[in-house]
């Protein structure tokens, strides 16, 4: 049967939506899998979403004399939070010459179909994993001061890749330079190459996807900050929001069972809660297993659900992940994270159909899209294990 937009539209829908949703909400990471799992569609005006945080506890209990006075009366504290989804697309292209050559032979459009779905498919586990350990700002790393030229330091090379489209900013919302192609990626010496003119970096800026900044979905950095402002409630104003840090002043340290207790057992003290997962780099987990072997222990990777893997911390899955911040270990459990969404991945045909004309080109496009973000409901109940070492290489 010849192919049209008509029939391209059908398989799209029909065999191509049902895998791609699988594998991005699978397939993506751990955390995207485990949340996805309880996903929460948000009522009300179709984007905005109210928490409400219970954080005081009632002062009128106490104990007193026979007929002395009764304490005063009290009551539970509340505050809450409120926030929004963020929209997250993808596009894919379908050439017109595709389009006619397809009418003699159908299976030429089903390779090209199946290599863009494919395509847009690892794109949008990339995005969603890397976003769901991301801070909300689009971040992807650090400059230092720096002379100008295209190819620039970075703090971390792992979040960029050839083609990638990047923006530049000064803190907390200038931009410096926009628009910028990675060309080269160089992990030995942690540096990118940029398109365009030179430019003079200054300590603290950041490069992020280019459009992006302050847009992308809520992630575990931006939950697990002690400083940022997360769902409208500053934690240096209200301190029962902030989350547990500890660092060591910039000073690097090896990683240890003494140290990652500490870190258990002060969640434990501060929020009453127990920890369900622990998260690493790879750094981070050669280090620790370097400790392990120097001590003649060795633990088995344990089986999670997915096909996924983890090493095991007394009983509890220390989650690695490409795009999790080096020198770090993160802890918090499933409870008090959620996933809230308006709508889950699809496709837009709002208008009638999936395609729409590219202009100036022989071609026609299709958008995917999910609008979701990350969500807390105890922040007291994550924390950081900071200024941790790597080996080098890492």
């Amino acid at each position: 049967m010849p192919a049209t937009l008509s029939t391209i539209e059908e398989a799209l829908k029909i065999d191509y939506l049902p895998e791609v949703q699988e594998q991005v909400n699978n397939g993506s990471n751990y955390f995207i899998k485990k949340l996805k799992d309880k996903a929460e569609k948000i009522d009300g005006d179709g984007k905005n979403f109210y928490i409400a945080h219970h954080f005081g506890r009632n002062s009128g209990v106490g104990a007193g004399t026979e007929m002395g006075d009764l304490p005063s009366a009290g009551q539970q504290g509340y505050k809450g939070s409120s926030g929004n989804v963020a929209y997250v697309h993808g596009r894919l292209q379908v050439s017109n010459a595709t389009i006619q050559a397809s009418k003699r032979d159908e299976t030429s459009y089903i390779r090209a179909l199946t290599s863009e779905v494919k395509g847009l498919t690892t794109d949008l586990q990339n995005y969603m994993r890397r976003v769901s350990l991301g801070d909300g700002s689009g971040k992807l790393a650090a400059f230092p001061a720096q002379s100008a030229s295209t190819t620039l330091n970075v703090d971390d090379v792992r979040l960029f890749f050839v083609g990638q489209v990047i923006d530049i900013y000064t803190l907390p919302n200038t931009a410096a330079a926009t628009g910028r192609t990675i060309t080269s990626v160089d992990y030995d010496a942690k540096t990118i190459t940029i398109s365009g003119a030179a430019v003079a970096t200054t300590a603290g800026q950041i490069a992020v996807s280019t459009g992006a900044f302050n847009l992308e979905p809520m992630g575990l950095a931006g939950i697990i900050s002690k400083t940022k402002a997360l769902q409208t409630l500053d934690p240096a104003t209200y301190t029962w929001w902030q989350s547990t840090v500890m660092a060591n002043g910039g000073t690097g340290r090896a990683v240890s069972d003494t140290l990652i207790r500490s870190l258990l057992d002060r969640l434990d003290i501060v929020s009453g809660k127990k920890v369900e997962w622990l998260a690493c780099s790879h750094g981070v987990r050669a280090a620790y297993e370097a400790s392990l072997t120097s001590m003649k222990r060795f633990v088995n990777p344990m089986e999670l659900e997915g096909g996924y893997k983890a090493i095991e911390f007394d009983g509890m899955p220390l989650i690695v992940d490409r795009y999790m911040p080096a020198k770090r270990i993160w802890a918090g459990n499933w409870d008090d994270l959620g996933l809230y969404y308006t709508s889950q991945l699809a496709f837009m045909d709002e208008d009638g159909s999936m395609f729409s004309r590219v202009p100036n080109k022989a071609a026609y496009e299709a958008t995917a899209f999910c609008y979701e973000t990350m969500v807390c409901h105890n922040r007291r109940s994550f924390g950081e294990l900071g200024d941790l070492n790597e080996p080098t290489g890492y």
